[in-house]
């Protein structure tokens, strides 16, 4: 059996060596794009895990999984969860953040386009169990272009 050849290898025969890609991390991503457009009510910390001291009112994107789409692209999966005083408030709360990133197509954050969005299913309230506070959360996914190393 023949071994495999090396980038080293191939490269001193004069055959072109695979370009390397990179990709982003979607949850880093998500805040950076949402940040600055969470204005007046729903002006509230968008960040990637639970504060501690935690704020009344705020916004996570957690990383969950997903998987790579092409050679340059790579669909993230996040688990977004909004918080807030009451129920009716935190479903407003992500009522905006799911408007917002329905609309992420497109855009670019630091140099790194998204090409795609999907819902997971529909918002759902889970309550959160330790804080006794009102929680919406959706998982989506965003189609992220990689880039050269």
């Amino acid at each position: 059996m023949r071994k495999p050849r090396t980038a080293r290898c191939l490269g001193r025969l004069g055959l072109r060596v695979a370009e390397v890609i990179e990709f982003p991390n979607p949850a880093v991503w998500a805040i950076k794009y949402l940040t600055p457009l969470m204005v007046g009510e729903f002006a509230v910390p968008v960040m990637g895990e639970v504060p501690d001291p935690r704020p009344k009112r705020f916004v996570t994107f957690q990383n969950a999984g997903g998987d790579q789409q092409t050679l340059v692209s790579d669909a993230g999966q996040l688990m977004v969860e909004c918080w807030d005083s009451t129920d009716p408030k935190a479903e407003r709360l992500m009522a905006r953040v799911r408007a917002l990133m329905a609309g992420v197509v497109g855009q670019k954050v630091d140099g790194i386009r998204c090409y795609k969005v999907e819902q997971m299913g529909r918002p759902a309230y889970v309550p959160d169990p330790n804080a006794k506070v009102p929680r919406y959360r959706q998982n989506i996914r965003i189609h992220l272009r990689g880039y050269r190393v």
